[in-house]
């Protein structure tokens, strides 16, 4: 019996897992179809909701649907992705992308109404003869509906417009056991998904550089996503992100989308074109004063374009050139590897990769909800495990769309600092 119960939970997980990666692998083809079925129904509501036959709402989500593929894949024929740089191509993406949240309100608004007319029909029925109308169909309803897609509608113009210019940096200390006194106080400048290409124009860029040397950080770390696509003119923008300075030098790794931009071309465009130390499954011990501070930077690895892995033998085999209770810091581009990392004695780790989900909803618990909740648990900020330390950059640049919500460009600066043992 308990073996065919742990056949049966076997079973499980396994069709589990089967339909994760499944969902994973087919990803963007089911965005974009959900984005189709959104346009149509956010559209359909708000013009007044009225009734047509099934046929109608499925002809209309496939002429969507074709419309769609040609304007995401049509400019490929051309051997190009497309460039959404026009207002009126920015304004009917951005009205796209924003329908998705404006249908998963209204399903939600619908479910809530729902119970609540049930309730309310429970408490008629109990003392007045005869049935209410349904909730869904009031006023009431329609109102907060409209309302609601309002506001998302103005969240993401203010995103597209404001939000997605909005730059933070952010500092914050880091204590370390065993803390050579010529690295307290060392501060530390982290940058990620800088994305270069079609979403970044060489001013901002060069603006972004700027603020970063402004810090006057110690070290700078860019952990992964330089290059957008392979379409990015890497000979535009790398003079420009040369620029980085600091008095310990600059140390880089490569992300998913250097990856799929060429891993040897990105790799020697930076060490031909810039000072930078790139770190490819590799250890530096940096001298600072008369101590040392070592830096592991590894290649990133991962299951799909989404989620990373959670144990990485290349990191064991790396971090035996770090000395036993050292100071020492992991680049790695995705935050999932932190509990491996964390086991084995990484101080602290820097990672990128989420864009702290560009689109974000602030909660009561001081943490901000977002999509990238999806793909991992270190989704953005800080994180602690016994003493080891995890920080998901949100992100300089941005991917797919120009919207940022409750989420900030980002720059996070890092202060060393003596641990207090208890």
């Amino acid at each position: 019996r308990g073996r065919g119960a742990c056949c049966g939970a076997f079973g499980v997980l396994c069709v589990v897992v089967g339909a994760e990666n499944w969902f994973f692998g087919h990803f963007c083809e089911l965005l974009l179809a959900f984005v189709c079925l959104s346009q149509w129904v956010t559209g359909w509501w708000l013009l007044g909701g009225a009734t047509l036959p099934a046929w109608v709402h499925v002809l209309v989500v496939v002429a969507i649907y074709a419309i769609n593929v040609a304007a995401v894949r049509g400019p490929r024929r051309f051997g190009r992705r497309p460039q959404p740089t026009s207002l009126p191509v920015r304004l009917y993406f951005g009205a796209a992308f924003a329908s998705v949240f404006c249908l998963v309100f209204l399903a939600a608004a619908s479910l809530l109404f729902a119970v609540l007319g049930g309730i309310e029909a429970a408490l008629a029925a109990s003392t007045a003869p005869g049935a209410l109308q349904p909730t869904s169909d009031s006023v009431a309803f329609r109102a907060f509906t409209y309302t609601g897609c309002a506001a998302i509608g103005l969240s993401f113009l203010w995103g597209y417009s404001i939000g997605q210019r909005q730059l933070r940096v952010r500092e914050i200390d880091i204590p370390m056991r065993n803390l050579p006194p010529a690295l307290e106080g060392v501060r530390i400048a982290q940058i990620s998904d800088v994305h270069m290409g079609q979403n970044l124009d060489p001013e901002q860029l060069a603006g972004y550089v700027d603020r970063v040397n402004a810090t006057e950080a110690d070290l700078i770390c860019v952990t992964g996503d330089m290059v957008d696509s392979p379409q990015a003119d890497i000979d535009l923008f790398l003079p420009i992100f040369a620029g980085l300075r600091a008095r310990c030098g600059v140390y880089a790794i490569l992300g998913n989308h250097d990856f799929t931009s060429g891993a040897e071309r990105v790799s020697a465009a930076i060490r031909r074109q810039t000072d930078f130390t790139l770190l490819r499954d590799e250890h530096v011990a940096v001298p600072i004063g008369d101590a040392v501070l070592h830096l592991v930077g590894l290649d990133d690895r991962g299951l799909d374009w989404a989620r990373g892995l959670r144990h990485d033998p290349r990191l064991d085999e790396v971090w035996t050139h770090v000395p036993p209770g050292a100071p020492a810091i992991l680049l790695n581009h995705r935050p999932d590897l932190f509990e491996h990392a964390a086991r084995i004695g990484v101080p602290l780790t820097l990672s990128g990769h989420t864009h702290g989900g560009q689109i974000g909803m602030p909660w009561l618990t001081g943490r901000v909800w977002n999509p990238s909740r999806f793909i991992t648990a270190f989704d953005r900020g800080l994180f602690e495990r016994e003493g080891h330390y995890l920080y998901t950059n949100c992100g300089l640049g941005v991917t797919a769309q120009r919207v940022r919500i409750a989420t900030p460009r980002e720059i996070s600066v890092f202060r060393l600092c003596l641990r207090e043992e208890a």
